[in-house]
């Protein structure tokens, strides 16, 4: 049963990221979605710089050139920038999962609101809005929950590390 709870909150969380995915055209929805901004073009360009590209590396200015973890990691996948930038996000969504689900443990919660819990988050408004548009926020709130476990786990030489890789971010 506890398998297929993950099971179930990972398609919800990868279906509740398709509307958005890599800014498409939604027809009438689109003006719900909006245009691609600026932000994700610099980092989109900033994969592309990874890649070996300096053609535009004039264009890229700060912050986005100061967050350089996501677009680092991108660079080595396959895919368009956009699309590789998008699948570390999802991957790093579905990594928060198990460590909400190790927090709630950690506090002694009962099992359903462990499931519960994982669904807010599932749910959420950081999900909806950041989880495959080409930001670098939903490894963010990777870092930032792996951060916070460590504490609660009282293992500060991980926390550290952690805290240093999302300044990254």
């Amino acid at each position: 049963m506890k398998t297929l709870h993950v099971i179930l909150l990972i398609i919800c969380l990868l279906l509740l990221s398709i509307p958005r995915f890599n800014w498409r055209k939604l027809g009438l929805l689109s003006s719900f979605v909006g245009d691609k901004p600026f932000d994700v073009e610099q980092y989109e360009e900033y994969t592309n710089f990874f890649r070996g590209d300096f053609s535009k590396k004039e264009i890229l200015e700060g912050p986005f050139s100061y967050r350089p973890l996501v677009p680092l990691l991108a660079s080595f996948l396959p895919f368009k920038a956009l699309t590789s930038i998008n699948l570390i996000n999802l991957i790093a969504l579905i990594m928060c999962l198990p460590i909400i689900r190790g927090m709630l443990i950690k506090f002694k919660f009962e099992y359903k609101y462990i499931v519960l819990g994982q669904i807010i988050f599932v749910f959420s408004f950081p999900l909806f809005y950041y989880a495959a548009t080409g930001y670098v926020d939903s490894v963010l709130l990777f870092f930032i929950f792996l951060s916070v476990y460590f504490i609660i786990r009282q293992q500060y030489p991980l926390f550290f590390f952690a805290f240093i890789l999302g300044m990254a971010v």
